[in-house]
């Protein structure tokens, strides 16, 4: 289990770039407003964008909840030309930037929070302190490793790692 939301793939795939953006395509639908019934009755649909030489994969609800303030882990990718080899990607999953800064921000207030609670001699708010940074770091941190798996099952299925 990791502890922090942040995970760096690197390998060699057998397909040339147009085959990975090709397979990626096929998991992947577009990002949308629209709600289907796809989406509502499979919260685990694959939505994002992909080109010949990157990609974005979000996993579940991208259209109503992707965003700059978003802490759904996101699958960002880089695929280069090896030759005649293959391909190299690199992968990067982690939540977006601005929802982590956001989080922190929370973070921070709550520490103050913490700090004046036990100046004051106030243990109701140190308890509710306590509760609330671990129940979201629990949160974050397991939705981070249930679909950073996800994420490298289909890496792994799906673009042929060299050998």
């Amino acid at each position: 289990m990791k502890l922090l939301p942040y995970q760096k793939i690197q390998f060699q795939s057998r397909l040339n770039p147009d085959e990975i953006s090709g397979a990626l395509s096929n998991l992947v639908i577009k990002p949308g407003w629209n709600i289907s019934v796809d989406k509502v009755i499979n919260n685990r649909v694959l939505e994002g964008k992909v080109s010949n030489k990157s990609f974005t994969i979000v996993m579940g609800r991208y259209g109503l909840t992707y965003g700059k303030t978003s802490l759904l882990p996101v699958m960002e990718g880089k695929i280069t030309s090896n030759g005649l080899q293959g391909s190299d990607v690199d992968v990067t999953i982690k939540p977006r930037k601005t929802g982590v800064f956001i989080l922190g921000f929370f973070y921070v207030l709550v520490g103050l929070g913490l700090y004046f609670s036990i100046a004051k001699k106030l243990p109701q708010v140190f308890i509710v302190c306590c509760i609330f940074i671990v129940i979201t770091y629990y949160s974050l941190i397991a939705k981070f490793n249930r679909e950073a798996k996800v994420y490298t099952d289909i890496l792994e299925n799906h673009l042929a790692p060299a050998q």
